[in-house]
């Protein structure tokens, strides 16, 4: 076992604001990440039953290009071709499983995503059913992005400071998690396997610390987007996925990046940005 780092995200939602919330801010940050070399491509999206461990959900299968978001050293000794990312994701609210690996690094590196989404303030200590081993290696980390002790620079849009006109809700306080009626924690299981020869124990810290600086950026921009999500039905979500489709697959298309196994199909978005592409190595 390689890193175990559990992230409970405290957010003022209920879980079922959570699920579209979601869906939309991920749709949205997936556009805005797209570039000339870098992007999401959707490779298969279908509905999966009698799984032995969701039932049934939301099967999807991604290649996420890093380009010029890739991580410097790996950049220097990967071809180009081999600068991205394999996600499977098991889409199955409020559970979910993302698995990503690298084709050329093969079972050299993995990271697995766990996350349950649930109505509590945090405090739930072994929601992803760990055994002894695994509960003495796991860290805990909360993410609260209304605390003072979170860098503005993290964010795109400050979400202390932000406000919901629509529904009156924001500038939460230190503290507020203890004392509003209505919180929610997700729940983010991240292990981080990579054997890398004396590379793994520095990918996986930094892997890590990236892991923490998405969580925060993701969930601000969710808070900052509410007027934007806070009236939408499901039906209306699945409506912009198709359109967030159509236009990743011109911006796949136009940058030369798409491949013959993308198909035409409304995307389950479950994460946004790829821990790995995103990491920073310095």
């Amino acid at each position: 076992m390689g890193t175990l780092l559990e992230l409970r995200i405290l957010l003022p939602l209920s879980v079922e604001e959570y699920q579209k919330a979601q869906l939309y801010t991920i749709g949205q940050l997936s556009l805005q990440e797209t570039g000339s070399d870098t992007g999401v491509e959707i490779l298969k999206n279908e509905h999966f039953t009698d799984d032995a461990e969701f039932g049934s959900g939301q099967y999807t299968k991604k290649v996420i290009h890093a380009g010029s978001k890739a991580p410097k050293f790996a950049a220097a000794i990967l071809p180009k071709s081999v600068l991205s990312l394999r996600e499977e994701a098991w889409n199955s609210y409020p559970a979910c499983k993302t698995v990503q690996t690298n084709d050329f690094l093969g079972k050299k590196f993995k990271i697995t995503i766990t996350t349950k989404h649930l109505a509590d303030n945090g405090t739930s200590e072994n929601v992803h059913e760990l055994g002894e081993k695994e509960l003495a290696k796991r860290k805990v980390r909360y993410i609260n992005i209304f605390s003072d002790s979170v860098s503005k620079g993290v964010f795109d849009e400050n979400p202390r400071e932000f406000k919901s006109a629509k529904t009156g809700r924001g500038r939460y306080g230190e503290g507020w998690e203890s004392t509003e009626t209505q919180v929610m924690c997700c729940y983010k299981l991240v292990e981080i396997r990579c054997s890398m020869l004396g590379l793994g124990g520095y990918v996986e810290k930094k892997i890590k610390e990236s892991a923490v600086e998405i969580a925060y950026k993701t969930h601000g921009k969710m808070i900052c987007s509410m007027d934007e999500w806070i009236d939408l039905t499901m039906e209306d979500v699945r409506e912009i996925e198709k359109d967030v489709k159509e236009k990743l697959d011109k911006k796949m298309v136009d940058s030369g990046l798409k491949t013959e196994e993308t198909i035409a199909t409304t995307e389950n978005f479950e994460t946004g940005s790829s821990i790995a592409s995103e990491t920073k190595f310095e």
